[in-house]
């Protein structure tokens, strides 16, 4: 069992954050629930808290104060990019912001079916940044050899070791 984990959000402030101890509660509880379900690793979730916990924050700076959880899970879409354009305004990139949205979809959304009358759509139809995704990067001469040599030492038998190391010289 795990200790529930302290709201993060990254920035170097001594000021406590504006998050309201429900949705504290909330936050701790979906990361747990993620934790247990889901199987997501320690990585995964303090990466989650500090970007959920950041966006409740910013909410609750942009809306004038901390809401009840039926508000938080019916963000309109409006606030929702508010927050994005917050983010990449600070100089999260688009890869760390498309994740960042991943994690409050998933938080909304898990919200949203423990509260009464909360509508989701807006945050959950929400489109995230688009990114070039990378090429890949061509081996080097002496890294393309080091694989051939690996991939043929592999076999114990000589006509595979042969076979491998011919496929992959092709």
């Amino acid at each position: 069992h795990h200790a529930p984990l302290a709201v993060m959000t990254g920035r170097p402030s001594a000021a406590p954050l504006p998050i309201s101890p429900q949705a504290s509660e909330a936050l701790s509880n979906w990361l747990s629930h993620l934790r247990a379900i889901d199987g997501a690793s320690e990585r995964t979730i303090t990466a989650y808290n500090r970007d959920v916990a950041g966006y409740l924050a910013f909410l609750a700076q942009h809306r004038g104060g901390t809401e009840g959880m039926a508000a938080l899970a019916s963000i309109p879409l409006g606030d929702l990019r508010a927050w994005m354009a917050h983010e990449r305004a600070r100089g999260v990139g688009a890869r760390s912001l498309a994740r960042a949205l991943s994690a409050v979809k998933g938080f909304t959304a898990w919200t949203a079916d423990r509260t009464n009358g909360a509508d989701a759509t807006a945050v959950l139809s929400a489109r995230g940044p688009k990114f070039r995704r990378k090429l890949p990067r061509p081996l080097s001469i002496d890294g393309a050899s080091d694989i051939i040599d690996t991939a043929a030492d592999q076999s114990a038998e000589p006509w595979v070791a042969a076979r491998d190391r011919a496929v992959l010289t092709l």
